[in-house]
């Protein structure tokens, strides 16, 4: 019974060295086939399409829609592309401006407040590219600086004395500032 098991495991042995010494000899002999190297290259690198100007970074969300404005520093939009549409009626808060408060209690504050709401309705409305860049948390919710048509909207409210950046400084008295 030992002969009948070494006997078949030596012809196995040489079964599988004749395989090999075969497949070698064989892969040595026979002609080389060369593909064109553009098949190659083609097959090699997965077409992609080139990045888009509305591709998301990791600073940023590119070609959002605007929805409206909750105040002049809460805007709703919809953020495309994200999975299980958690962009969509999204709630940002400008970041790093005081905005006046069209609520205030105080009349010069609660005017200024509703010019920069209706400031802020008018130029995202109209506008035909909208990104949120620098986007970042702040009071438990996304705060970002929106750019339209090339422009910064905290930049635009500033200059129209509509807002004040955020610093050291305390909130600005909206009465004083003109």
């Amino acid at each position: 019974m030992e002969n009948s098991l070494s006997e078949w495991l030596l012809l196995c042995f040489g079964a599988l060295l004749g395989t090999a010494v075969g497949f070698h000899i064989g892969k040595s002999l026979a002609p080389e086939v060369q593909a064109p190297p553009q098949i190659i290259r083609e097959v090699a690198t997965p077409k992609t399409a080139p990045p888009s100007e509305c591709d998301h970074t990791d600073k940023g969300f590119h070609c959002v829609r605007y929805l409206s404005a909750q105040s002049a520093n809460a805007i709703y939009f919809d953020i495309p592309n994200l999975q299980f549409d958690i962009g969509k009626n999204q709630l940002i808060l400008l970041k790093g401006v005081f905005v006046p408060q069209a609520d205030s209690k105080r009349e010069c504050e609660r005017i200024k407040g509703i010019l920069a709401k209706k400031m802020v309705e008018s130029v995202l409305g109209k506008a035909t590219r909208i990104h949120l860049v620098e986007v970042s948390h702040e009071k438990e919710q996304l705060a970002a600086k929106v750019q339209f048509d090339g422009v910064v909207l905290q930049d635009l409210l500033i200059g129209k004395g509509l807002a004040a950046r955020t610093g050291k400084n305390k909130k600005p008295d909206w009465c004083r500032l003109q």
